[in-house]
């Protein structure tokens, strides 16, 4: 697991994951970046790519291709990860 370097980093960290944790258990599709960002109010053009993988670990966040557009969501219920909402 990566590890934060900072304590205000690790704060940073904290609120962007539950910022997407919010926006994406709210959503019933699958969403961009940009969506969540907008939506989360997230001031980050990209998000971190350590705190994207951590992530992926920590909440079950899963991107795929969809219409040309990586989208994000969280793994449904009952497979690997943290619940969520299913894939449509």
């Amino acid at each position: 697991m990566l590890k934060p370097k900072n304590s205000n980093e690790w704060g940073q960290y904290l609120v962007f994951k539950e910022a997407v944790i919010k926006v994406l258990s709210d959503s019933e599709e699958p969403m961009p970046w940009n969506e969540i960002k907008e939506i989360a109010g997230l001031e980050q053009a990209n998000p971190r790519r350590s705190w994207v993988r951590r992530l992926e670990e920590e909440i079950g966040l899963t991107r795929r291709r969809k219409d040309g557009e990586k989208v994000w969501s969280l793994r449904p219920e009952g497979t690997s990860g943290s619940p969520c909402h299913p894939w449509p």
